[in-house]
């Protein structure tokens, strides 16, 4: 059966969605969500839906997700990668191993500030250099993965990362980001709820129908 696959943070896990949140600890559930936008779209595409989010992931892990699932890939893939905050960050410590607890620079009041931490944000943290390298995460990923499936498709949930006008960040991402605050808000009361997964997942069938337009125009042209 053809496949969708899917990438992303919370927004894509569907943390705080009916199936994926837990009211007392406040933590999403231990399965992506049902109802979040992934499974939503592949219903619409009649595709099995395989679903390698993260709730917390930054783009850095999001690039590591992609790479080693390396051996997963079917020619027939369509994979939809929706990228995550630029202010988030992972540091691998070990082959494989990412440290298990990301780097904001928004911290909240969950996120304990250590000396650690403060010197990472003092000393090496920019929003625009951040930006910068986001943006190679995703032309690396969009490289590594077009000669492994049928289509790769990369939104971002951060507007910033699209007014970087640096030239060698020229990078395939499909329109506007991904609208978070569309209808009423998840359990959690700040991801999106379902209303907002279902309006993605048929943005992104409009953008694929265009996407195969523009690839038999191409096929045509070239014939």
């Amino acid at each position: 059966m053809p496949r969708l696959v899917a990438f992303g943070c919370s927004n894509t896990f569907g943390m705080g969605l009916d199936d994926c949140w837990d009211p007392v600890k406040r933590v999403p559930g231990e399965h992506p969500s049902q109802f979040a936008w992934p499974a939503a779209l592949g219903n619409i595409l009649k595709r099995q839906t395989v679903n390698l989010s993260r709730a917390g992931s930054s783009n850095r892990e999001i690039l590591w997700r992609i790479l080693n699932n390396y051996n997963i890939y079917n020619e027939t893939d369509i994979v939809v990668i929706l990228w995550t905050f630029k202010t988030r960050y992972a540091i691998i410590t070990e082959p494989g191993q990412l440290f298990p607890t990301q780097l904001f620079s928004n911290l909240t009041k969950m996120n304990v500030e250590s000396e650690y931490y403060k010197t990472y944000k003092a000393r090496t943290f920019d929003e625009y250099d951040s930006a910068i390298e986001s943006l190679h995460f995703i032309d690396y990923a969009d490289r590594f993965l077009k000669d492994k499936v049928k289509h790769v498709m990369n939104y971002v949930c951060d507007q910033t990362m699209l007014d970087i006008n640096e030239l060698y960040t020229q990078v395939k991402i499909i329109g506007k980001p991904y609208e978070l605050n569309v209808g009423k808000p998840a359990n959690d009361g700040s991801h999106p709820g379902p209303e907002s997964h279902f309006n993605f997942a048929n943005r992104i069938v409009k953008d694929l129908n265009n996407l195969r337009k523009t690839n038999i125009i191409k096929e045509l042209k070239s014939a």
